[in-house]
C-alpha cells in the first residue's frame, strides 16, 4: 500500500470555520500542495486569503520548512510589489496555513494568454518596472527569488486603474547573506527552479546570487515581447544544456515586427556570465526603456511618487544601486522547491545534479502532476459587504455538528460500532455526530477478538486500537481406519476395561 493510500483525506474548511482570528467564507481553489480559501476578520471586515497546506505535506518537514521560509522571506523584504503574508499557524488536525492579502485580478500567464501570447511594448513596460522594483528590494534584503516566471506574477490595478504587478511564491527563495536565518537547505549540487527560466549557473547547482533573477527576468521579457521562449528542448536535459551553452536569439529575429534596438537590452540580461549582465533590475529596465524610446515606441511615464531604484523597506530608507550589498556566489543554498512549466500548465518537482567539469546532467528525477497549480492569491472579486448601521458583533465560533475519525491499528475493513450501530470501517474516515461526552467504540473483524476504545468526539481525530488475533483452532483428532472405513469403539467411562487402540 502506498503512502498516499494511508494519508487521511483532507477535509474542506466549512464556511464559518475559524482560522486564527479569521472566519472562512468560501473556497477559492485547490492544487497539489493544498487549498486556498477566502476569509474575513469579522470585527473589522478585512478580507484575506488563507492557504492551507495538505495533511500529507504538513507532515513533510522539508515542505513545511519551505512554507515557513516563504513567509519569512516576504516579511524580510516588505515591499508593495510583493504579496504580503501576515500570519502563519496550524489547524487542529495538524495542517499548516498562511494568511495573506487577497488580491483581485489574474496571474501574468493567464493575462498573457488572453492577449494572444505576447504583449505590446507600452503594456509591458509598467509590468517590468514593478517587478524590477520588487526584485531589487529582495536583493537589497539579501534574498534571490530563483523562480521568476509569469505564473508567479499577479496583475492587479491601483486606485487609478493602472496595472500593478505583485511578485508571488518565494517558496524556493535563496538567502544570500550569512546574517539572515536559514531555515531550509538543499543537498550539495542540487539545482532547483523552473527549467524554462533557469540561469546557466542555476542549472549547474545551488551556488547562485541575485544575478540569477536578472537572467530569468530576461527570459520572461523575451517571452512577453515575442510570444516565444528563447530556448526550447525535446527534454529537460536538452533545455538546461541550451541555457548553459547556446546563445539566445535576437528578439527581432523571432518577432520581425519588433525594432532591432530592443535586442541589446534583452540579450544583456541573457548573458551567460553573471558579470556581463546589468548590475540590477532597475538598470536593466532603464536600458530597455531607453531603447524603446529610441525606436519610437510609446513609453509610459513613471507614476507620481514612483521609486525607480531598489528599496530597502526593512530599514525605511531608499538604497541606491551603488550601495547594494555584494553577494558571493559560493554561499550555500537556503531553500528548495517545486518547479512549474508554464507552457504546459503542469507542475513539476525538479531536482537536478550537473557535473561542472563535463557539463553533463547526471541526475534528473522529477514528478509530473497534471493538476492545475493553485495560486493562493488568485481570487474572484469578493461580494460587496452588506450595508449596516453599526459594526457587527464579533462572531462566536460554533462547534461543528460532526467530526471525522480515522482508525489506526485495526485491520482494513474492520467494522466500527457505536452502541451496536455500525458507523464505518477501518481505516476511515468516518463522520460521527459531535459529542462532549466520551463514547465507546467497538471494533470487529473476522479472525480477531472484539476490541473497545473510549473516544472523545469533540474534534477530528485518529483513533488507535489494538485488536488481538483469535487463537488457531486445535487440529482434528486422528482416527483409526480399517478397510478404508473409520472405526470407533465406545468406552464406558465407569469400566476398567482399556481400549485396544
Amino acid at each position: 500500500m502506498s503512502t498516499d493510500e494511508l494519508t487521511p483525506t483532507d477535509l474542506d474548511l466549512a464556511v464559518g470555520t475559524k482560522v486564527g482570528e479569521y472566519v472562512i467564507e468560501r473556497k477559492l481553489g485547490s492544487g497539489t500542495f493544498g487549498a486556498v480559501y477566502g476569509a474575513i476578520q469579522p470585527l473589522i471586515g478585512k478580507q484575506v486569503a488563507v492557504k492551507v497546506l495538505s495533511r500529507k505535506y504538513s507532515a513533510d518537514p522539508s515542505v513545511v520548512s519551505r512554507f515557513i521560509a516563504e513567509a519569512r522571506a516576504v516579511n524580510q523584504i516588505r515591499h508593495k510589489n510583493i504579496i504580503d503574508i501576515f500570519s502563519f499557524g496550524q489547524l487542529q488536525d495538524g495542517r499548516h496555513y498562511h494568511v495573506m492579502e487577497l488580491l483581485e485580478g489574474e496571474t501574468l500567464d493567464l493575462y498573457l494568454r488572453r492577449q494572444g501570447g505576447r504583449l505590446a511594448i507600452d503594456d509591458l513596460i509598467p509590468i517590468l518596472r514593478g517587478l524590477g522594483r520588487a526584485l531589487d528590494a529582495a536583493h537589497a534584503s539579501g534574498i534571490a527569488h530563483r523562480d521568476l516566471k509569469p505564473a508567479n506574477v499577479f496583475l492587479g490595478h491601483d486606485e487609478e486603474g493602472r496595472v500593478f504587478p505583485k511578485l508571488l511564491d518565494f517558496g524556493i527563495a535563496k538567502l544570500l547573506t550569512d546574517d539572515l536565518p536559514k531555515q531550509h537547505s538543499t543537498a550539495t549540487g542540487a539545482a532547483v527552479g523552473t527549467p524554462d527560466y533557469m540561469s546557466p549557473e542555476q542549472c549547474q547547482g545551488p551556488n547562485v546570487d541575485h544575478r540569477t533573477d536578472i537572467y530569468s527576468f530576461g527570459v520572461m521579457t523575451f517571452q512577453l515581447m515575442t510570444g516565444h521562449l528563447p530556448f526550447k528542448g525535446a527534454s529537460v536535459v536538452e533545455l538546461l544544456m541550451k541555457h548553459m551553452t547556446a546563445e539566445a536569439p535576437k528578439p527581432s529575429s523571432v518577432a520581425p515586427d519588433l525594432d532591432e534596438a530592443l535586442d541589446a537590452p534583452v540579450l544583456a540580461m541573457l548573458a551567460k556570465a553573471p558579470d556581463d549582465r546589468p548590475p540590477s533590475l532597475a538598470a536593466a529596465v532603464a536600458q530597455f526603456e531607453e531603447a524603446a524610446k529610441q525606436a519610437g515606441y510609446e513609453v509610459p511615464t513613471h507614476h507620481s511618487g514612483e521609486i525607480s531604484g531598489p528599496v530597502a523597506i526593512s530599514s525605511g530608507s531608499v538604497t541606491p544601486p551603488a550601495m547594494q550589498p555584494a553577494f558571493a556566489a559560493t554561499i550555500p543554498s537556503a531553500v528548495s522547491g517545486e518547479a512549474v512549466t508554464p507552457t504546459s500548465g503542469r507542475t513539476r518537482t525538479v531536482a537536478i545534479v550537473v557535473g561542472l567539469a563535463m557539463l553533463v546532467v547526471v541526475a534528473l528525477p522529477f514528478v509530473l502532476d497534471t493538476k492545475p497549480q493553485a495560486t493562493a492569491e488568485v481570487a474572484p472579486p469578493p461580494p460587496p459587504p452588506p450595508v449596516a448601521e453599526a459594526p457587527p458583533p464579533p462572531a462566536t465560533e460554533e462547534p461543528p455538528a460532526s467530526v471525522q475519525l480515522w482508525f489506526a491499528g485495526a485491520p482494513a475493513g474492520a467494522q466500527v460500532f457505536l452502541d451496536e450501530e455500525l458507523i464505518g470501517t477501518a481505516p476511515g474516515p468516518t463522520a460521527v455526530p459531535r459529542s462532549d461526552a466520551p463514547v465507546t467504540l467497538t471494533f470487529r473483524a473476522e479472525g480477531y477478538d472484539d476490541a473497545a476504545q473510549s473516544v472523545a468526539l469533540t474534534k477530528n481525530a485518529t483513533v488507535t486500537v489494538v485488536m488481538k488475533k483469535k487463537p488457531a483452532p486445535p487440529p482434528p483428532t486422528k482416527r483409526r481406519k480399517t478397510n478404508g472405513t473409520s472405526t470407533k469403539r465406545r468406552v464406558d467411562p465407569d469400566s476398567t476395561e482399556k481400549p485396544d487402540w
